[in-house]
């Protein structure tokens, strides 16, 4: 039997025991069918955190965008835009009501921001990794311009516009 969840959670499968031959090479085969089912439903859904690049795959990047920031300030970037998303993703699976008012404010935003060829996708806005930089004081805004841009080459985001603002989403 598969159980669907919330979009957003990975898929989860429950496998019931039987004592009948015949019936465990029946459900074998449904097994391997449903297993590729949930598979392709988490490939839909999409990574929930960004990889953090090698250092080998960060000199790959062309220099004129690598000279913008080291590769430890490139790693600490990415740990913020994981934070970012999943600090997005708790707030927009709370229900509504416990969420404190400007929680329910972000909540409006990004719900505005959710359309069909980011859905079910992870994805982030500068603004939401900013707000993560407040407890970071090393790193400036250009630190997380730079390592978007650089994610970017990688093709571990994807940027989506939507009206005035950038959303990056997660491929890798």
């Amino acid at each position: 039997m598969v159980k669907i969840t919330k979009p957003g959670e990975v898929y989860s499968e429950e496998i019931e025991d039987d004592e009948n031959e015949d019936d465990n090479q029946v459900d074998s085969e449904e097994d391997d069918n449903t297993l590729a089912v949930i598979e392709r439903a988490n490939q839909q859904q999409g990574p929930r955190q960004v990889s953090v690049p090698s250092q080998k795959q960060f000199e790959g990047i062309p220099k004129y965008m690598r000279s913008l920031l080291s590769f430890e300030d490139f790693k600490r970037v990415c740990e913020l835009i994981n934070l970012a998303a999943e600090r997005k993703r708790l707030i927009l699976e709370a229900p509504v009501e416990r969420l404190g008012p400007n929680a329910r404010v972000s909540l409006a935003m990004w719900k505005t921001q959710q359309t069909d060829d980011v859905n079910n996708l992870t994805f982030v806005t500068e603004d939401d990794v900013t707000a993560e930089l407040e407890n970071e004081k090393s790193l400036k805004l250009s630190d997380v311009k730079a390592a978007l841009q650089c994610l970017r080459n990688l093709d571990f985001v994807r940027v989506s516009p939507y009206q005035h603002v950038n959303r990056y989403v997660f491929l890798k």
